[in-house]
């Protein structure tokens, strides 16, 4: 936890040399690093503790557990990395500034766990060892022969989760723009918001500027806008006043909120609000029927208005941000394990495992916000696949001393507890975020965050060595100096 707090104090420190960051980045970038860089320190003090279990020297134990958890500590940090450099290409902005943030934060996470928590776990060892204790937990040798056992039925079960799930996630309905981020009953706003739509129901206004100077145009254009169904009411000079007035007749102040030197205004009432069916819909009849009598020189404003071009701006950075994110990813993958096809098994699992965290709000009726549900594809697949790189490099291990049962028995003995213990600190940080924030996104994307984390810890311990064994002889075929044991009747 020192290791990791101090790299957090530097990360939020060094932030001042972006100038200024967004409120979402500040409230939930110390959350995020603790929770995704945990990982790093956990496994390497595993390997230390492995290694003085086997008889070696302090000194030489953390020598061993240096070299041993190096290549799946720097492959777990490079990959949580790739997630977040990924969000630095959206075009809404909040995305490179919490992936610049927390690219910097994972990087000094990773130098803080392999510099300096060595150095303090050799100070401070004597210690460790007068206050250690036995485990609570099991040695999960029963949960190994579990999963061994039921290896057919998970894999089906994971197959028959997965694809509605893919099909699920896509069907979500979102939140796009800023206006929900407090309307929830944790905020006095929100409850003053909430008791108000009960009671007048649901209203938004557009502002559609239009060249002044024909008045034959603006009588048509305030008719048809009139007539669009889902509008309210219209304030414009035609109403407000009468083409038939001059405009030398109508006291200045008053006409200025009407007219302006170039441009004639149109406060345009539309009776929905985002979230609801239609909405966007609504407002592009509105916009395009100014656009119909004065094509581009049609202006428009408003909430909905800006929450329109948001929702095409970020929809469109979707489709980018998951296909580098698993680019990045495989590449990383691909290099460490010297694989073709592990690299997609463990893909898959994870990917699987964020379209089921995904699906829930869809089945549960929850509208997400959009951008959280942007930032948690990236995130989770970058913090949860530490969890298949450490299993899989410890079942490549095993796999080179023994047969592939025995293997995968040892392998979830020697890995559930790292496992189990990083995601149940993703999980609690997740959940917390999730219940504390009054902040929407904040909340919505905490509770992604701790969802996801135990679904991607059921996911790698039941389904992941199932796939391993299944595929077995393959991935020895497609990894390069594979050297799987031979030797006798493979257990």
């Amino acid at each position: 936890m020192a290791t990791i707090g101090i790299a957090i104090m530097i990360n939020r420190g060094t932030n001042l040399m972006f100038g200024t960051i967004s409120f979402v980045t500040n409230a939930a970038g110390s959350v995020l690093q603790l929770a995704v860089s945990m990982d790093y320190g956990i496994f390497l003090l595993h390997r230390f503790a492995e290694n003085r279990e086997k008889g070696f020297e302090a000194q030489e134990a953390m020598v061993n557990a240096v070299k041993q958890s190096v290549g799946s500590v720097t492959s777990s940090g490079l990959t949580t990395v790739t997630g977040f450099a990924a969000l630095i290409l959206m075009r809404f902005k909040i995305g490179p500034d919490m992936g610049w943030v927390m690219v910097k934060a994972i990087i000094l996470s990773l130098i803080a766990v392999l510099c300096l928590l060595p150095a303090l776990t050799m100070v401070f060892y004597p210690l460790i060892d007068k206050t250690e204790h036995k485990s609570f937990l099991p040695k999960f040798k029963l949960l190994s022969k579990i999963v061994l056992d039921w290896k057919p039925v998970m894999i089906i079960l994971f197959i028959i989760v997965t694809i509605p799930s893919y099909l699920g996630q896509q069907k979500n309905t979102f939140f796009y723009g800023g206006s929900r981020v407090y309307q929830t009953n944790a905020t006095q706003l929100g409850r003053d918001m909430n008791a108000i739509e009960k009671e007048y129901g649901q209203s938004s206004q557009l502002v559609l500027m239009v060249p002044k100077g024909d008045m034959k145009k603006e009588i048509k254009l305030n008719g048809e806008l009139k007539d669009i169904d889902g509008v309210t009411s219209v304030v414009s000079y035609i109403n407000s006043v009468g083409e038939s007035i001059p405009k030398d007749f109508v006291p200045s102040d008053q006409i200025s909120k009407l007219y302006s030197e170039n441009y004639s205004r149109y406060v345009v009432t539309v009776k929905t609000e985002e979230g609801e069916d239609g909405w966007d819909h609504l407002v592009s009849k509105v916009q395009n029927t100014g656009k119909k009598y004065y094509g581009s020189k049609s202006l428009m404003a408003g909430n909905l208005a800006s929450t329109k071009d948001l929702k095409e701006t970020i929809t469109q950075d979707m489709t980018r941000v998951n296909i580098l994110s698993i680019a990045f990813v495989f590449v990383i993958l691909m290099f460490n394990f010297k694989s073709i096809l592990l690299p997609v098994i463990l893909t898959i699992v994870i990917e699987a495992s964020i379209w089921i965290n995904l699906t829930v709000p869809y089945f549960t009726d929850e509208t997400m916000f959009y951008i959280g549900y942007l930032i948690i594809s990236s995130v989770q697949l970058g913090a949860t696949i530490d969890y298949g790189i450490l299993f899989t490099d410890r079942y490549i291990e095993n796999r080179k001393q023994m047969g592939k049962k025995r293997a995968t028995l040892r392998t979830v003995q020697n890995c559930t507890m790292s496992i189990l213990t990083s995601a149940s600190i993703l999980a609690v940080c997740g959940t917390v975020l999730g219940k504390v924030s009054t902040n929407g996104v904040l909340s919505q994307l905490g509770n992604l965050l701790g969802r996801g984390a135990v679904l991607s810890f059921i996911l790698v311990i039941f389904v992941l060595p199932g796939l391993l064994m299944v595929f077995d002889k393959l991935i020895e075929k497609l990894t390069y100096h594979a050297d799987f044991y031979k030797g006798g009747k493979a257990l």
